[in-house]
């Protein structure tokens, strides 16, 4: 019997390993040459509406290279999701961006949605700074308003710790379903996931935008 498989499924069952990860990056770097120096230590994943970002890098002479030149990463197929690995400089600091990524909604896997996260810190990122278009139910959001992220509904921390067994003798305190308070005994995780010094130089920043700071529901 003959069995369709869609895009995004093929890509799922693709091998996303670090032998991958490392493959990639090395790609990357031979392809956009970059002197140890000169790694991107901030990475951004742009989500839906926020790919022109990366123009900026782009206009003061940065690099880019489409997600299909780049070995085993997977292909995004959202509108307005361009597709481009992007690296440059913002205020003498070097940073790579992401004009999009692939979602679970889309049939990828776990795997497959993590890569691009973990090519980035291959090519030297430390700092990462994940965005998306999302609607809000506070009273007083306004479309176009930008929200710090303290916590999540959904724990984030629950798959990490599925993923790496030298976690799970916290596994209980984030399989009740919320990850904020409820992962107090793992701190190092509460700050690696919601940065509390990122959020306080988010709010310091100068800009028209209205910067709402709150917990976000997957």
């Amino acid at each position: 019997m003959h069995t369709k498989m869609t895009h995004a499924q093929s890509q799922s069952d693709a091998c996303y390993d670090a032998r991958a990860v490392a493959d990639a990056a090395k790609y990357v770097l031979e392809r956009l040459p970059i002197l140890d120096d000169d790694r991107p230590v901030i990475g951004v994943i742009l989500g839906s509406g926020l790919g022109s970002a990366a123009d900026r890098l782009l206009a003061a002479e940065g690099k880019s290279l489409a997600y299909t030149a780049i070995p085993g990463m997977p292909m995004t197929h959202v509108v307005g999701h361009a597709g481009r690995l992007v690296l440059g400089r913002i205020d003498g600091i070097s940073v790579a961006m992401l004009q999009g990524r692939v979602h679970y909604y889309e049939g990828h896997s776990i795997a497959a949605i993590e890569f691009g996260t973990r090519l980035l810190h291959a090519l030297g990122v430390r700092t990462l700074i994940l965005t998306n278009a999302a609607g809000g139910i506070r009273t007083g959001f306004q479309p176009g308003n930008l929200m710090v992220i303290s916590s999540h509904l959904r724990p984030l921390a629950t798959d990490c710790v599925s993923r790496h067994p030298e976690l799970r003798n916290v596994e209980s305190a984030v399989n009740s379903g919320f990850a904020d308070a409820r992962i107090s005994g793992m701190p190092f995780m509460q700050e690696l996931l919601w940065s509390e010094e990122l959020r306080h130089q988010a709010h310091r920043v100068k800009s028209p935008l209205q910067i709402h700071e709150g917990v976000y529901a997957m």
